[in-house]
């Protein structure tokens, strides 16, 4: 799936402590809904429809992977259920959201393309390629890798010689296209 940038809601202040800060937030954010409702920003013929739960949009998201569409629209997203779900989930880098002024969030997943499977495939190959032509055994690594043991990160892919710690792999792997390139040059630097 390709990420977008995510501009997720704030926690909303209440009308009675900050009400010029939360007439300003609601308007910002209903200017962004409208937009998105609009499809200003998305191409025609972009799949929109009402969420019923995780189980459902994951099957609408499997539907339309198979289609010639980058995005899909979910209307009717609670905010317990977009923090449970969506943002602090593993597709929390995958969506854009918009508070309505009722309390609805509307999402915007955004898709893996055509073009980006097609790219992640041939190099994932070429990683394959690579890695039947050593001579040394390597093994793929799996969970995080430590750094400086304060904290671990998971990559997409890891490959280390069977005489190493699973902290110290050889290769480390991160897919460009699926992250912004703030926390793809985040992620390299690790």
């Amino acid at each position: 799936m390709n990420y977008a940038h995510s501009f997720c809601p704030l926690s909303n202040p209440t009308p009675n402590t900050q009400p010029q800060i939360f007439n300003r937030y609601l308007i910002r954010q209903f200017i962004m809904a409208k937009r998105l409702l609009k499809k200003e920003c998305l191409p025609a013929g972009t799949p929109r429809c009402q969420y019923h739960g995780k189980m459902q949009c994951l099957k609408t998201i499997e539907d339309v992977s198979h289609t010639r569409h980058s995005y899909i629209i979910l209307d009717g997203v609670d905010s317990h259920t977009f923090y449970r779900n969506f943002r602090k989930g593993r597709l929390g880098h995958l969506v854009k959201s918009c508070l309505l002024p009722d309390g609805i969030i509307v999402l915007n997943i955004t898709m893996e393309t055509l073009v980006h499977a097609a790219a992640q495939a041939e190099f994932m190959s070429m990683i394959h390629d690579w890695y039947r032509n050593q001579t040394e055994v390597l093994t793929q690594s799996t969970g995080n890798l430590l750094w400086r043991n304060s904290h671990g990160k998971k990559p997409d892919g890891a490959w280390m010689p069977d005489s190493t710690e699973t902290y110290w792999p050889s290769v480390v792997v991160e897919i460009g296209w699926t992250e912004g390139p703030k926390k793809l040059r985040k992620d390299i630097e690790f």
